[in-house]
C-alpha cells in the first residue's frame, strides 16, 4: 500500500497483510506474529473493512494487548470498538495519510524518541532526493531540535549528497533552521575526536 511506502521512507514499518507476507507462507501465523509484535495499530476504514472478519480479528487482537490505536475514515465510518472515538475523515492521499499517522505517533508516550532516531536514520540512509525530501520535510514536523540532534544533521547533511547536495532536501530544512534560530547550510562538522 502508498501509504505503508510513505512510513517506509521514515524507518516507520507497516504491516500490511496483502503486501507483506510472502508467497507460500501461512497467511494466518504470518499475521499473528506481525500482531504480537506490533507497537500500534492503525486501521484505515475503508467499505471492507467493517464487513472484513480478518480486519475485525485483527482490531481485536490490538486491543486486546491494549495497543495505541489510531483509525482514519476512508469512505466508511468505523464501527463496534473502533468507532467508539471519533475518527479523521481524510482523502485517499498517501502522503496525507502518512503524514497524519505520523503525527499521531509523534503524540503517543514512548514514540517520539524512535521516530527521531527513525527521521534522522532515514535521512542519513536516503539514497535518492525524493527520500531525503520526504525525511528532511518529516523532520521539521517533528519539532524543535536539540543540539545533539543538530549535530547529528549537520554531520548526515555533509556525508550524505543526497541531502547536502538536494535542492529538495535543502529547500525543505531550510525552514527548519530558520525556526531553530541556526545558521544554514550548517558548518561542517569537526573531526571526528576533537
Amino acid at each position: 500500500m502508498e501509504v505503508s511506502s510513505e512510513l517506509a521512507v521514515l524507518n516507520i514499518q507497516g504491516f500490511v497483510a496483502h503486501e507483506s507476507i510472502p508467497e507460500d507462507s501461512e497467511w494466518q501465523k504470518e499475521i499473528e506474529v506481525s500482531l504480537d509484535s506490533a507497537e500500534a495499530f492503525v486501521g484505515l476504514i475503508h467499505p471492507e473493512f467493517n464487513s472484513s472478519s480478518w480486519c475485525q480479528q485483527e482490531l481485536g487482537w490490538a486491543f486486546g494487548r491494549h495497543l495505541p490505536c489510531k483509525f482514519i475514515r476512508l469512505g466508511a465510518d468505523p464501527q463496534g470498538f473502533a468507532g467508539k472515538v471519533q475518527s479523521a475523515a481524510l482523502p485517499a492521499d498517501a502522503a496525507q495519510v502518512s503524514g497524519r499517522i505520523f503525527r499521531w505517533l509523534e503524540s503517543v508516550g514512548g514514540f517520539a524518541e524512535a521516530i527521531g532516531d527513525g527521521l534522522f536514520g532515514a535521512l542519513d540512509a536516503a539514497s535518492n532526493y525524493y527520500d531525503a525530501e520526504a525525511a528532511a520535510k518529516r523532520l521539521f514536523e517533528y519539532g524543535p531540535l536539540t543540539d545533539f540532534q543538530h549535530r547529528r544533521l549537520a554531520r548526515i547533511f555533509h556525508e550524505n549528497d543526497q541531502v547536502g547536495r538536494s535542492v529538495l532536501a535543502t529547500r525543505a530544512l531550510a525552514p527548519l533552521y530558520e525556526r531553530d534560530k541556526r545558521e544554514f547550510p550548517p558548518p561542517p562538522p569537526p573531526p571526528t575526536g576533537s
